[in-house]
């Protein structure tokens, strides 16, 4: 393999310093490096350089330092050679500052000696190392940010000699080297005290290159590391030397190389990628969820883009995106490969990575938003993937409200039923079945036949599971199914029943909520006794220890309460409260109101089915309901918006036939007759008008009848009628909206 990577000229501000400059580069290896780095070999101009392995990362990823010329503008990089002999020679570098971390494993830290001890102790446990911009960091970027050491290492670089005090910020430990002199030092464990310096005594140091050592260790809690300095010239502060940190351009510099070319020894394109943790949300406060980057990287870029792309990301999924995102859904190593085809040929090349916290992302403390993870895991080939996945596939999707990629996650998992957990099983058969029942994409048999297969994962997870809690609520979800979804209300009845008389004495709840069904199947039949007996039973269920004026008192609220979220168009907190209403007065289903906010609900959410389910079911439930005109009025409506004007006169004319006294009847024939007027019945309609006009000229309804009998008069072509019927309206009305209406029309008519 040979990488070719571009060299930055050194900047303008860059001092002349003594020694070779120095390149870093960092680079996937594809598992083709030796373990040890020992078959890397770097060439500046076609002659060998020395260099230096930071850092070899999980999978072969590699962190390198080169020796450069001044002037050099691009070196190579050559590895893959299993045969290569270990290096003789290796780079100390001079350039930039260096930070390395690994675990803390114990050990007396209180003095210099004791510290090293313990970085020794801990070589074989490394979290990793990489350049850094200044000794200053508040977690660790290369792992946990607990019980772990630091050590930086670099050149600082002074123009001109200088008296330096240096100072040092640790939590816990930290001490700061110059020269191998210690100058700073903090040697209690524990918060920085807010009312002690951590300063040495003042340096004196040349001009030119001096090294400089950071030791720290952190146990737990809080933490960070800071290295600062005062010197004559910096602004002095109130109190103290107002200590800087010590900024990145007073270590010298360092160039960071850029890469350019991927070659791979026989054949016509390299395959290369590069992968980014790139960042990272907490599902339920407990399990990471990580996301991915992903860059195609292979060379010449002029023969790879003319190759179709598959990636595999290791976890059961795959992508044909030229630079796709991926989401992980738990800790661990993957090992993601990257295929290149054209024609018959293919070219991949394979990284392992390691799944994780962004520990470089700590300190920006920030996490994603699950819900911009959607339009990367909904199209994840579900069927493919390991069953943990699919679980928190699916929880996610529960959690971002996705019914159809909710189906698409447990289908697959039901499908593997007999390897799940009982606990397990029962969730997810549950989490189907009520969203396979409710596919709002799916209608008539379809919609039919999706129930069925809810069925046949909630009869399966009640067989299995010996929970009877969890029995109580699969037969009740089993009854819902057929009260609600397939009309079956024998079936129904028998389930809510065996929920009732079987399981019911496990789960209170469960209990209940059987009773106030059966009562819901009963009111659905017409048997308004059976109904009313079913709900008295369920309200005489205690669900707590509220008081009788408590009760009383929340009854009375939630009427109100459901109302004003109507008001407010907040449809689903008015489900909330009319739920909440309903169980706690079970009863209040017969009444009839909480049936009428309900159909007004759904009216409000455009779903005209269950506006009509609840309108028809209180009249054939409780047709003596004192909103029973209130009802037939709305179905009226209901009918009329959907174009079934025989069905909306045939429900206001039940509203005037059968309620004779009701407050709404002048409303009712008002409403039929504007019906007959747009089933062209246009003499009724002009009569009724007429009618009721005559009967009450001070009613409110009367200028708006009047106007209706008028514009049924002028389509019968009877103007002269018309002509009467609106100077009748302007004079006896003159102050009304419709009298204004009224005049317009007299001018047309008049005109004609």
């Amino acid at each position: 393999m040979r990488r070719t990577v571009a060299i930055p000229p050194p900047g303008k501000d860059d001092p002349a310093l003594p020694g070779s400059d120095c390149c870093y580069v960092s680079f996937p290896t594809a598992g083709h490096l030796q373990p040890d780095g020992r078959d890397l070999r770097v060439a500046v101009a076609g002659k060998p350089v020395p260099f230096k392995v930071v850092d070899i990362a999980y999978g072969g990823a590699v962190r390198l330092v080169v020796s450069i010329p001044k002037r050099a503008e691009q070196m190579h990089i050559y590895y893959g050679n299993s045969k290569a002999p270990a290096l003789t020679e290796t780079l100390h570098p001079r350039r930039g500052l260096w930070l390395e971390t690994r675990r803390y494993l114990g050990g007396d830290c209180l003095t210099l000696t004791g510290i090293r001890a313990a970085w020794a102790k801990a070589a074989a446990k490394r979290d990793g190392a990489g350049p850094a911009g200044s000794v200053f960091h508040g977690h660790n970027p290369f792992g946990h940010s607990d019980n772990y050491m630091s050590r930086y290492t670099g050149y600082l670089y002074l123009p001109k000699a200088a008296t330096v005090n240096f100072a040092v910020g640790a939590d816990d430990i930290g001490y700061v080297l110059v020269e191998g002199r210690e100058v700073a030092a903090k040697k209690d464990w524990g918060e920085m005290n807010r009312h002690r310096r951590y300063a040495g005594e003042a340096v004196q140091l040349a001009a030119g290159l001096h090294p400089v050592e950071v030791l720290h260790v952190e146990k737990t809690g809080q933490q960070n590391i800071a290295a600062a300095w005062w010197m004559p010239g910096m602004k002095r502060g109130q109190k103290y030397k107002a200590y800087q940190l010590i900024p990145a351009k007073s270590f010298a510099p360092l160039r960071y190389g850029r890469l350019l070319n991927h070659e791979v020894q026989g054949d016509t394109i390299g395959v290369d990628f590069s992968s980014a943790n790139d960042g990272d949300v907490l599902l339920d406060e407990r399990q990471l969820i990580v996301r991915y980057v992903f860059r195609d990287m292979s060379r010449p870029a002029s023969n790879a883009l003319q190759c179709s792309v598959l990636w595999d990301f290791g976890d059961g999924t795959t992508s044909t995106a030229r630079d796709p995102s991926h989401v992980y859904l738990h800790e661990g190593d993957y090992t993601v490969t990257l295929a290149l085809s054209r024609g018959q040929r293919s070219w991949k090349a394979t990284q392992a990575i390691r799944v994780g916290p962004g520990y470089h992302r700590a300190g920006r403390r920030q996490w994603d938003s699950l819900a911009n993870y959607h339009p990367i895991l909904k199209d994840y080939q579900f069927a493919k993937m390991a069953t943990q996945d699919l679980i928190t596939a699916a929880r996610i999707f529960e959690e971002l409200e996705k019914p159809a990629e909710i189906i698409a996650a447990c289908t697959p998992l039901y499908e593997r039923r007999k390897d799940l957990a009982d606990d397990v099983l029962v969730r997810h058969c549950l989490l189907l079945a009520c969203h396979l029942r409710e596919d709002e994409g799916e209608k008539g048999d379809q919609g039919k036949a999706n129930a069925r297969k809810s069925l046949e994962a909630l009869r399966y997870a009640e067989h299995r599971t010996q929970d009877a809690k969890a029995k109580a609520r699969l037969a009740n979800e089993q009854a819902d199914i057929y009260y609600y979804f397939l009309d079956d209300y024998e079936n129904a009845q028998k389930h809510y029943t065996q929920a009732l008389t079987t399981y019911g004495k496990a789960d209170a709840t469960q209990m209940r909520l059987a009773q106030i069904r059966l009562g819901d199947v009963y009111r659905t039949k017409g048997d308004t006794t059976a109904a009313r007996q079913a709900y008295e039973r369920a309200a005489q269920m205690p669900i707590g220890d509220q008081s009788a004026i408590t009760a009383a008192a929340r009854r009375g609220s939630f009427p109100q309460t459901v109302e004003d979220y109507l008001r407010r168009k907040t449809y689903k907190e008015a489900l909330k409260g009319l739920d909440t209403w309903e169980w706690e007065f079970p009863t209040a289903k017969l009444d009839g109101y909480s049936s009428l906010l309900r159909a007004k609900v759904a009216m409000g959410q455009e779903n005209r089915k269950e506006a009509l389910k609840q309108c028809r079911e209180l009249l054939a439930g409780n047709k003596d309901s004192e909103y029973a005109d209130d009802i037939l009025l709305l179905l009226s409506r209901i009918h009329q918006e959907a174009g079934q004007l025989d069905k909306a006169v045939e429900a206001v004319s039940r509203l005037l036939e059968e309620y004779p006294a009701s407050e709404l009847q002048e409303r009712a024939h008002v409403r039929r007759a504007t019906l007959n007027l747009s089933r062209a019945k246009y003499a009724e309609a002009a009569g009724e008008a007429l009618a009721l006009a005559d009967a009450n000229r001070d009613s409110e309804h009367a200028p708006q009848a009047l106007l209706l009998a008028a514009t049924a008069q002028m389509r019968q072509k009877k103007p002269e009628d018309a002509t009467r019927t609106l100077e009748r309206l302007t004079q006896q009305h003159a102050t009304s909206p419709e009298a204004t209406q009224a005049i317009k029309m007299l001018k047309e008519l008049r005109r004609r």
